[in-house]
């Protein structure tokens, strides 16, 4: 099954709710980061997370900036939620990853 590693989020204007995230591919056999960085919205991760489709892993980076650590398992919430914590809270939280501007 596909990884993806989410490297930032953008919210919504008033913070409610993550509208969309940078996402890049994570090449198992190589435990790197592949291939271009894909802006998705919040519906179709959680729409693939629900389907079984592929895993989502938040990751940030290690200390002196060169490497990518891994982070948490994603989960759908919900309806379109996605969180790192199983609580069944229908809220976004994604920890605190750094945001972006859409294009």
């Amino acid at each position: 099954m596909p990884e993806y590693w989410i490297v930032k989020v953008h919210y919504a204007d008033d913070h409610s709710r993550i509208e969309s995230l940078l996402i890049r591919r994570h090449n198992l056999a190589e435990e790197k980061l592949v291939g271009p960085y894909m802006e998705t919205s919040r519906e179709f991760v959680a729409d693939l997370i629900k389907a079984d489709a592929a895993v989502f892993i938040t990751t940030s980076r290690n200390a002196d900036g060169t490497k990518w650590a891994r982070g948490e398992v994603v989960h759908a919430v919900g309806k379109d939620f996605i969180s790192t914590n199983r609580n069944d809270k229908t809220k976004d939280n994604l920890g605190e990853l750094p945001e972006f501007k859409p294009r």
